[in-house]
């Protein structure tokens, strides 16, 4: 690449509700739309070194509007026959446009794709950037700081422009899942030389867990469904050491941050300094240099929350979804992605396997199963003792017959 000037994308979110002003960064952009023969104005935005031009359309079909990362949603359909910009996107409700979240900047070096790097926006402010490619020059081009080269893969960048579309989000916000908060105001560590342990050797396997680990190692996507305490994690944990032995990494996700310590106590006793623990509540300096020591492939398994899938583990071979039915996957905020569809796409884009764990799967992969559409593993019995006697007492009865507690009989000394 020869070319001097990069096409970025700002990382920070500018976004705003309709009728709410945006943060300003430094500079302004003013964004503006016609309706019928009215010219409304926009809030300040970060300047974009662009002019952005609006289809004119009659008041009454402007029914909502919301900037986010320097784009427009407009409620209508655009006619794709009409003479726009290349580049532009004409779908009812679509990100518009999706060309203009770049922005152009100059380098004295050429900078490889999906460098991150640091930019101004306006006279003081600045940003995280992700460089895409080579630009059209631009005289008045600013100059960009290199902050990590290469800090994507092709598959996360991939996956970030197929999240986008699939979540109706910018590509600057999917991008930003992929990127730690706090880069650039970390110092980089030197790098260390540490000497992994031999791992341990693993307890015996029950006969229903063999056949589960046996039909998981045969199949791309499968499901984990068991009873509790019937011995789950250690088919995974199987799974795991087979991965690592193959030179490939895993990542674990868990549905609650409480819990990650816990599955990360249990890693690491079984693959002792292997192990990277990464949730949303860890502090910035410690995310980073963990960030760049999963990257470097120091520690080969991940274990945290649903951000954990974003993990940028090299040469990945295994992903599990502990607890896949539960809801705490979902994010709530930002871009509203599902950890478990986003793991289901990187495991595809990778080629590695995914395991979802649960004694009560969700609803769609169960079905899944039931189709054929994923591979079905059952425990059925626990690996140490029986399931408990359940009996179901009617208290109405208990309460005639002179029991006025509302503990039924069997249960008083």
């Amino acid at each position: 690449m020869t070319e001097s000037e990069s096409a970025l994308l700002p990382l920070e979110d500018g976004a705003s509700a309709a009728g709410k002003r945006p943060r300003s960064r430094g500079g302004a952009l003013s964004f503006a739309w016609q309706a019928g023969q009215g010219r409304r104005r926009g809030a300040a935005c970060p300047r974009a070194n662009a002019r952005l031009a609006w289809r004119q359309v009659p008041a009454a079909q402007v029914a909502h509007t919301n900037f986010a990362y320097w784009s427009l949603w407009l409620p209508i359909q655009l006619d794709p026959n009409d003479p726009f910009p290349a580049g532009f996107r004409y779908n009812a409700l679509a990100r518009l446009p999706r060309d203009r979240e770049l922005l152009t900047y100059t380098s004295s070096k050429p900078q490889a794709p999906r460098t991150l790097v640091r930019v101004p926006l306006g006279a003081s402010a600045e940003s995280l950037g992700v460089v895409i490619g080579p630009a059209d020059p631009l005289p008045e081009a600013k100059e960009l700081e290199v902050i990590e080269a290469r800090a994507l893969d092709t598959t996360r960048l991939s996956l970030a422009r197929h999240l986008a579309k699939y979540y109706a989000a910018s590509l600057g916000q999917t991008l930003e899942l992929f990127i730690p908060k706090g880069f650039g105001k970390v110092r980089r560590a030197k790098p260390s030389e540490t000497v992994q342990p031999p791992l341990p050797t693993p307890p015996p396997l029950s006969p229903e867990q063999a056949a589960a680990l046996k039909l998981l190692r045969k199949n791309d996507v499968g499901l984990l469904h068991g009873v509790t305490a019937s011995g789950k994690t250690e088919v995974y944990l199987r799974l795991i050491q087979e991965t690592l032995q193959a030179g490939r990494s895993a990542i674990v996700l868990v549905p609650e941050i409480s819990l990650t310590p816990q599955t990360s106590q249990r890693l690491e006793e079984r693959f002792p300094g292997r192990i990277a623990l990464w949730h949303s509540g860890l502090p910035e300096a410690q995310r980073i240099r963990t960030w760049r020591r999963m990257r470097s492939g120091q520690l080969p398994v991940v274990s945290g929350s649903r951000s954990a899938i974003f993990a940028p583990t090299p040469n990945l071979g295994l992903i599990v979804v502990d607890e896949e039915h539960d809801s705490s996957y979902k994010q709530a905020s930002g871009v509203r992605y599902h950890a478990r569809t986003v793991a289901r796409e990187l495991a595809q884009a990778t080629g590695a396997k995914l395991v979802l764990s649960s004694a009560t799967p969700s609803v769609e992969s169960h079905a899944a199963a039931a189709e054929g559409g994923i591979a079905l593993a059952e425990l059925r019995d626990r690996v140490s003792g029986e399931l408990p006697t359940v009996e179901i007492v009617d208290l109405r009865a208990e309460l005639k017959g002179g029991n006025s507690s509302t503990i039924s009989a069997s249960l008083q000394p």
